[in-house]
């Protein structure tokens, strides 16, 4: 589930009954409002990100067999699906900030997953955090100056927060955690 910026409907991955495959819907927040498909394809699209301003929606699709992202315009029928062009493999987004940039983890030749940022502007993408250990699910604090993560490093998931673009990290939970997320000061992470 993702709230949009302005908290009045979520983008959330569904199971579409008829045709068995997963799909993003966005589903108002608000009574009278009707919810919406965002992709509707055989392949299974999941994995939903808002736009800075609410606009769109990246998503992550098997469309073509290979996983890809992809965006699409949020809250309207019949607007085009857009392929978002990354070189890494198999991305998956987890946050995207405007001024910022798009965060998702993909696979390395390595075998484990690295943190990136796109820059949508230009295309090209950035190791955020790069290791022979596991990274994802990466969330921007509201400033854009703090990237929180979870790694694998020490035998099990836990939460790191690091300063951006350059800095020292922090291993904020020690006894296992997933999911960061920032609370709106900034000032607080949570996790499970």
């Amino acid at each position: 589930v993702r709230l949009a910026p302005d908290d009045r409907a979520a983008a959330v991955t569904l199971l579409e009954p008829q045709l068995r495959t997963l799909d993003v819907y966005t589903v108002p927040l608000h009574p009278g409002a009707v919810t919406m498909g965002v992709t509707l394809a055989l392949a299974a699209d999941t994995d939903p990100v808002w736009s800075p301003d609410g606009g769109s929606i990246l998503f992550r699709s098997l469309q073509g067999g290979s996983p890809r992202l992809f965006s699409r315009i949020a809250g309207r029928q019949g607007a085009p699906v857009e392929p978002v062009p990354v070189t890494e493999s198999g991305a998956v987004p987890s946050d995207w900030r405007s001024g910022a940039g798009v965060l998702f983890h993909a696979a390395t030749t390595r075998g484990d997953t690295d943190l990136f940022v796109l820059d949508r502007a230009s295309g090209t993408s950035r190791a955020v955090v790069s290791s022979r250990f596991n990274e994802t699910d990466g969330r921007w604090s509201p400033n854009r100056r703090m990237v929180a993560y979870v790694s694998d490093e020490f035998g099990q998931p836990d939460v790191f927060a690091q300063a951006w673009p350059d800095g020292g990290r922090v291993r904020v939970s020690s006894a296992g955690g997933t999911h960061p997320r920032w609370g709106r000061d900034g000032r607080s992470l949570l996790f499970l």
